[in-house]
């Protein structure tokens, strides 16, 4: 597949007037390394900040847009959300304030040892 910069530099594919990105990584690659998804396995901050850029081009042209992470991606949706949110606000992009991202992180069935 081609890169996300590639496919915007050789034509427009916002065809609507909403964008809907979602960012789920490589699914065996990932669950090779690990099945509990509560810390990032793989940093993808590099193609993370392609997609800010992506965001940043479709706000200008006041479009809608929806990004969503799989654990897949780097091992922990809610850590790459904040990363996202950071890289950003770091490049002027807005994104929603009444997003409430956990301030603790819920134990997993996994994680809690029987009686």
């Amino acid at each position: 597949m081609p890169s996300v910069e590639r496919v915007f530099s050789t034509i427009d594919p916002l065809t609507a007037d909403f964008v809907y990105i979602r960012l789920l990584g490589d699914r065996k690659a990932i669950e090779a390394k690990t099945t509990i998804w509560n810390q990032v396995i793989e940093d993808r901050t590099a193609s993370m900040n392609s997609w800010v850029d992506v965001c940043k081009m479709v706000q200008r042209r006041g479009i809608s847009q929806y990004v969503y992470f799989n654990n897949h991606y780097e091992g922990f949706a809610v850590a790459s959300v904040q990363r996202f949110r950071r890289l950003c606000a770091e490049k002027g992009v807005a994104t929603p304030l009444n997003v409430q991202l956990p301030a603790v992180i819920e134990p997993t069935l996994f994680d809690i040892s029987p009686n």
